[in-house]
Formats: C-alpha cells, structure tokens, sequence
C-alpha cells in the first residue's frame, strides 16, 4: 500500500485535483483514464527494445514473433517478453496462427496515443540500428495469403 507521501509525490503536478479516500482507506487520485492510458503508454516505451518492436510494427497489418526475432537478432524471450509489456499497456493485440503469436499495434489507440507513437517513431527511424531492423525484416517477411502467413518456422 502506498504511504499518503508516496501518493503526494505521484500527483505532484496535479495537486488541483481532489483525492478521495474509499471505505477500505485506499487513497486514489483521480487523474482519469486518460492520463492514466497516456503514463501506461509512456512507460512501456521507455525501452529501446520496445521502440524498436513498435517502430516495425507500425505501418504494418501484423507480424509474427519469429520475423520480430529475426529483424531484432534478440533471442525469443526477450521479444516475447518486451511483447508482453507493450500488450500489457494496450499498444499491441496478439492472437495466434497454430503455434505462431502474430501482433499489431492496437486498433483502439486513442487518436494521441497514435501521435505519441509516431512521435517516438520518427526520432527512432533516424537511428542505424532501427534503418538496419528494417532492412533485416524485409528479407525475414513471410509470405502472407489472404492475411494469414503461409509459412514460419
């Protein structure tokens, strides 16, 4: 449970708005959904790992965690485990082909949320490392019919 300073620190910079204490003693500030979306958001990109995983699912339908493993060169877990983060703070939907996770950015982004990603995006492309992921994935891509991929290993 967080200590009534600890939860001062946290609203800081909105100290306007009212906190509110439930039956139970829980102390909540009320900074809305949208802030909340927004911090979410925030945090889960404040890795490169996972900028990088955006930056190549943007403009992109989906992508399988083995093209993401071979565009990245970071090992399987590591791509699965930053994909959980970014599916955690809503960024990302998965749904699965046999035994493949396929991921998109997620259709339900708020318009800003959206901004903040390209944002990031566009600062991220400019990077060697982002320009060499790409390169690497147009060579990994597979085949895809009708939207479901063909083939994967």
């Amino acid at each position: 449970m967080l200590s009534q300073a600890t939860i001062s620190l946290l609203c800081m910079p909105h100290r306007h708005l009212p906190l509110t204490r439930r039956p139970a003693g829980a102390i909540i500030c009320t900074l809305g959904h949208m802030m909340a979306d927004m911090t979410r958001l925030l945090k889960a990109l404040a890795d490169i790992t996972r900028v990088r995983i955006v930056a190549l699912l943007s403009g992109r339908e989906e992508l399988c965690v083995c093209e993401l493993v071979e565009a990245l060169q970071v090992p399987q877990y590591s791509v699965s485990r930053h994909l959980g983060v970014l599916k955690a703070a809503r960024i990302v939907t998965d749904w699965r082909q046999g035994k493949w996770m396929h991921y998109a950015l997620d259709p339900t982004l708020s318009k800003e949320q959206r901004d903040v990603i390209s944002a990031v995006c566009a600062l991220a492309r400019q990077e060697a490392i982002l320009r060499q992921d790409r390169r690497r994935l147009e060579r990994c891509l597979r085949p895809r019919q009708e939207g479901a991929m063909i083939q994967c290993r």
